[in-house]
């Protein structure tokens, strides 16, 4: 007949409910860690490890590290939006210019009078914008 030998580690576990002191192989535990099944103490109370473990912990740190750059690749996609869009309206504004035309009051007018009507009809405004310049 033959025989064969092993060893078996155990690690010892308190019941939270009723505090019985029961043993239970170490592999045993280190599965019930990262799959947080239920499993009964030896009165049949029911028990599980729900702290998250290393991979969970892991995994959502990943996660977050993701969202963060989600949102700043999303500030910086629109903020270009927002620089290509003045950038077009800047050059809509200077080709109307060039056109003879008035950014403000929109009235066409031949070059060299374009200079004189701005500085005597919008003296103190910002062409292509809503709002008037601060006289210091």
């Amino acid at each position: 007949m033959n025989t064969v030998q092993f060893t078996v580690t155990f690690e010892v576990l308190t019941c939270g409910e009723c505090g019985i002191e029961f043993a239970v192989p170490t592999s045993w535990v280190s599965v019930r860690r990262e799959d947080h099944r239920s499993w009964c103490c030896p009165n049949k109370h029911d028990r599980h490890f729900p702290a998250k473990n290393a991979i969970e912990i892991a995994n959502e740190e990943k996660l977050a590290i993701q969202a963060r750059l989600n949102n700043e690749t999303h500030a910086r996609l629109v903020a270009e939006k927002k620089q290509r869009e003045a950038e077009v309206k800047v050059n809509q504004l200077i080709a109307r210019a060039s056109r003879g035309i008035c950014p403000c009051c929109n009235r066409t007018f031949s070059h060299s009078r374009m200079a004189a009507h701005m500085k005597s009809k919008h003296p103190n405004e910002i062409p292509g914008s809503k709002r008037k310049e601060i006289a210091a």
